[in-house]
């Protein structure tokens, strides 16, 4: 058992970290920059507004909204940037207003990168689900644009840039979160498909968890003049909005506000939208309350200032260059839509006549409008840009994705530092993952702002790689994972397979020992997550931390290796539970080996329900046809990782907990095991009843009982 002890005591222990550019000096020309500002605020009033569901009326400006522009020069390249105090902008917009830039300067259309700031409460300049464009606010808006593009071009200097990136964790929260599925939510369509929705109110006690992970950066583009002057900052912050009220730009524009005021006059601040579709400043993790700004006397503008007292602490470490290559990439991407069965067109259509010429007002109106639209309107075609400014880089993306998406492609990004830009160059909606889709929710109901295909996302994605592997001459990274102390000790111990749970993309859980043994996600489930922590040197996993996998329904199966009947085995995982454990029979069952879609030859390791007496602690079950149960003696904690070591020796079963030194549950339990082909599923039992609601981590799997004779030491 020295093995075992050994595995144990490193548990105990468990339970119990970019730099800048060096200044380079300018080599020819080099950097030129211009930087301008432009008042965008509607010339009449009242106008529409729109950021929800139906039309909106205002009638003051309580902040100002601009136009903020940003050219740069390199040689024969000519970019410009242009970030507008807008909720969202339609791609005939975008268009309209760079083929004006284009003729007054000469920077190519291709060149000219076009983005809204996505505040809730400015003028509509776009359909937006039941709230149509204002009616005189877009022809005013266009030559605005084109002023201040014109204005900053007009403005080029002799210049030089510098880029870094702050964390900033504590402005941006998951506002997506999953629902217990005994507490799943009816869509309007009538039926209970919701399982993850966004804004679930604060503690909710009927939600698992997040439904995916924050991106906390605050990457930063700034320019000054050769002589040291600050000229302009491009922020960016992956949060969605902060604002209220009638019209106003919001907490970016608060942001640039205090950035000016910081920097001087002549100084132009810019903050663009990152993808934070399902991200927003309020943590829903904790009572209202209890959040970061809750007790500050005004939250927003201690957040404002707070953003600001950052990015501001952050410029003064960055060093600045002016031989920076500038180039700049295009691609377009011709997608299809989510078209309406008969069935759901069927349901639309009544609301659609009984609502005539009127404005929709409920989500039903709205969503069942949208569904002729979609008929019509089978697919949409997506402009895509990349940028580089030396090592620093730009994608724009003309839709509202989800967190996961920018850090996927700032993982693989080619350029160290890489600024994602959503609501770019147009405004297709909200494109969520794949795996997304099937946990349903206001994001992935079929309308113009939800209503691409399941797969526009990683084709997305890869577009812009592509790009950036162009602009860059560089080939994408690939997430390699480090190990630290716990999977070192897992990799000395030799497992069959080890799936460590960090994949960002896809179904596909790769097998980390070098055995091929790579596992399938089945649908119902969440990647990215966050995974045990504490300490951090033992779960070196991403460059963004330990990763896991959050099981909603679904799980992992794979074919090897084959723990079929009277072989040994052993099982370490870490596990992280969400399910009350009175709310069902079984609270979920972690780890099970059997066929598929049977329960009679199998082994099962669970959570006790309601159905036993002694709820919320672990269980061992070996099946439907000898129904031999055995429960462990502690009490699980709700939301909190716990380990597992489960050890199969010959007749007898040993589960350990938490690292306990004496066995959670020992008992002599009838092999019943198929005689072949069996199967290992993680995050549920082999016929997917009573599935585990939570996060799992580092599952390695080994092909022996644990032993003395084992320990390669």
């Amino acid at each position: 058992m020295k093995t075992i002890q050994c595995f144990i005591c490193l548990v105990i222990s468990l339970i119990c970290c970019a730099g800048t550019p060096a200044l380079v000096a300018a080599d020819g020309d080099g950097l030129y920059a211009g930087a301008s500002a432009t008042n965008i605020d509607p010339p009449k009033l009242p106008v529409v507004q729109n950021g929800g569901f139906a039309q909106r009326m205002a009638g003051s400006v309580a902040q100002s909204l601009y136009a903020r522009s940003l050219v740069l020069k390199s040689g024969d390249v000519r970019i410009a940037i242009c970030v507008v105090d807008t909720c969202m902008m339609d791609r005939e917009l975008c268009d309209r207003a760079k083929e004006l830039v284009s003729e007054k300067t000469g920077i190519s259309t291709d060149r000219i990168l076009l983005s809204a700031t996505h505040t809730h409460t400015a003028p509509s300049v776009m359909r937006c689900l039941g709230c149509p464009a204002d009616p005189d606010y877009p022809d005013f808006l266009v030559p605005k644009i084109v002023e201040s593009i014109v204005a900053a071009d007009a403005a080029l200097q002799p210049a030089q840039a510098g880029w870094t990136v702050a964390d900033a964790g504590k402005f941006t929260n998951t506002r997506r979160w999953i629902y217990l599925p005994h507490k799943m939510k009816v869509d309007p369509y009538g039926k209970t498909t919701v399982r993850a929705m966004m804004h679930p109110g604060h503690a909710n006690p009927d939600t698992a968890g997040p439904a995916g992970p924050e991106d906390p950066d605050l990457t930063l583009l700034s320019i000054q003049t050769r002589d040291g002057k600050p000229m302009a900052v491009l922020g960016n912050l992956s949060q969605h909005y902060y604002a209220g009220g009638s019209l106003s730009s919001g907490y970016t524009g608060t942001f640039c506000k205090l950035l000016e005021e910081n920097f001087g006059t002549e100084f132009i601040g810019l903050m663009s939208q990152g993808t934070s579709g399902d991200l927003q400043h309020i943590d829903y993790s904790k009572p209202k309350d209890e959040g970061a700004f809750a007790k500050a006397e005004d939250p927003y503008q201690a957040y404002c200032r707070e953003l600001a007292d950052l990015a501001i602490d952050a410029l003064e470490k960055v060093d600045y260059r002016s031989d920076c290559q500038l180039d700049m990439a295009e691609a377009k991407l011709t997608l299809g839509r989510r078209m309406p069965d008969e069935e759901r067109i069927a349901w639309a259509k009544p609301i659609v006549e009984a609502l005539g010429d009127k404005l929709p007002e409920s989500r039903a109106e709205v969503l069942a409008k949208e569904v002729l639209w979609i008929e019509e309107n089978p697919e949409e075609e997506l402009k895509l840009q990349a940028l580089r400014v030396g090592d620093f880089g730009i994608a724009t993306l003309p839709n509202e994705v989800y967190g996961i998406t920018g850090l996927k492609l700032k993982l693989q990004s080619p350029l160290p530092i890489l600024m994602n830009i959503e609501l770019a160059n147009g405004a297709a909606g909200y494109i969520p993952p794949p795996e997304q889709h099937d946990l349903g929710g206001y994001t992935t109901w079929p309308a113009r702002t939800a209503g691409l295909e399941v797969q526009a996302e990683p084709k997305i994605v890869e577009t812009l790689l592509g790009l950036l592997e162009g602009i860059s001459g560089d080939s994408r990274r690939t997430q390699n994972d480090k190990v630290g102390e716990h999977g070192q000790r897992i990799m000395a111990l030799k497992p069959a397979a080890w799936w460590r749970m960090s994949e960002h993309s896809g179904s596909q859980i790769d097998d980390s020992s070098g055995n091929g043994n790579d596992g399938r996600l089945q649908a119902g489930y969440a990647l990215f997550l966050d995974g045990p922590q504490s300490p951090p040197e033992a779960f070196l996993s991403t460059q963004r931390g330990n990763r896991a996998v959050h099981f909603a329904g679904g799980r992992m199966i794979s074919a090897e290796p084959a723990l079929d009947r009277g072989s040994d085995y052993s099982v370490s995982l870490w596990f992280w539970n969400a399910m009350p454990h009175d709310a069902r029979a079984v609270a979920g069952y972690l780890f099970g080996l059997g066929h598929d879609g049977e329960a009679k030859a199998c082994e099962q390791v669970g959570i006790s329900g309601s159905a036993l007496d002694q709820a919320g602690r672990l269980l061992f079950y070996n099946g439907d046809e000898k129904r031999e149960t055995v429960i462990g003696r502690s009490e699980l904690k709700l939301h909190q990782w716990h380990h597992l070591l489960l050890v199969r020796e010959a007749g007898m079963v040993r589960l350990y907990l938490d690292g306990a030194v004496e066995p959670e549950i020992e008992a002599a339990i009838s092999d019943v095991r198929p005689d072949k082909g069996t199967k290992i599923f993680v995050g549920g039992r082999s016929d997917a009843k009573f599935n585990f609601e939570g996060k799992i981590d580092e599952v390695a799997v080994f092909e022996r009982a644990l032993t003395a004779p084992q320990n390669p030491r």
